[in-house]
């Protein structure tokens, strides 16, 4: 999997998915706290076997990520909807694959990284309008460590 995030401005931020299922690109509003949500998403399923979802908002349509680790396996599957009410008669399957959580989670850890080492806090906030999730990534950075994912 590969996982790009662009340039944040004015609220927005171009974000690109490449699978061997499907690609997906999209600029994200920054009206709910996307980056934190998919942090902390990510950082539960290192740690037990479970589901979780998160949202990006793309005013007015909406993409829903829903992973879910099974073993060694997560399976994630993005939905599209017309509104915030994500009604599942109004749902488009526009993304679904399943590898490793390695393969899963690392892209976008790396992309999330990327983002916090190319702005200063001020500079970040300036074109995003919410604080950089830095104690969740810190956390999830830990807890990859420990698990040998990374160094």
């Amino acid at each position: 999997m590969r996982v790009v995030f662009g340039e944040p401005e004015a609220g927005w931020l171009p974000v690109s998915i490449s699978c061997d299922t499907g690609n997906l690109s999209f600029d994200a509003s920054d009206i709910y706290p996307s980056l934190e949500m998919l942090i902390t998403s990510l950082h539960a399923l290192l740690l037990a076997n479970e589901a979780r979802t998160m949202i990006w908002n793309l005013e007015p349509a909406e993409y829903e990520f829903q992973f879910a680790r099974n073993a060694e396996n997560i399976t994630l599957i993005v939905w599209e909807y017309a509104d915030s009410r994500r009604s599942q008669s109004d749902g488009n399957l526009r993304l679904t694959t399943v590898c490793s959580y390695a393969q899963a989670a690392l892209p976008f850890w790396r992309a999330i990284r990327g983002l916090q080492g190319r702005y200063n806090e001020s500079e970040w906030q300036g074109r995003w309008s919410r604080e950089f999730p830095v104690q969740s990534l810190e956390q999830w950075t830990l807890s990859l460590r420990e698990q040998g994912l990374i160094a």
